[in-house]
């Protein structure tokens, strides 16, 4: 589990609730990858990736970006040739 949100917690700024978005759409995204054959959930720590094995766009994502000012280009650059490796489009 990505992380899950506390309903007590009142005073959320909107970093905040932006960041317990995105994990909570990451977690949801990833979630049946995790228990079916040929697809893939990979997680680099500034990154995550689920990959359904089809060419749509609705079951595959990237989230999670916390990529640093000093790798952000290497790093989009690894991920779309990662991405194009599997054949698929990369939306």
């Amino acid at each position: 589990m990505l992380g899950s949100i506390n309903l007590n917690d009142r005073f959320l700024n909107d970093t905040d609730v932006l960041d317990r978005m995105e994990r909570n759409l990451a977690e949801h995204a990833g979630h049946l990858h995790q228990r079916k054959t040929d697809t893939t959930v990979t997680d680099t720590g500034d990154l995550m990736i689920a990959d359904s094995g089809l060419d749509d766009d609705t079951f595959n994502i990237v989230a999670m970006v916390r990529f640093t000012a000093a790798d952000t280009t290497a790093r989009i650059t690894e991920t779309i040739e990662t991405l194009s490796r599997t054949g698929r489009r990369v939306f």
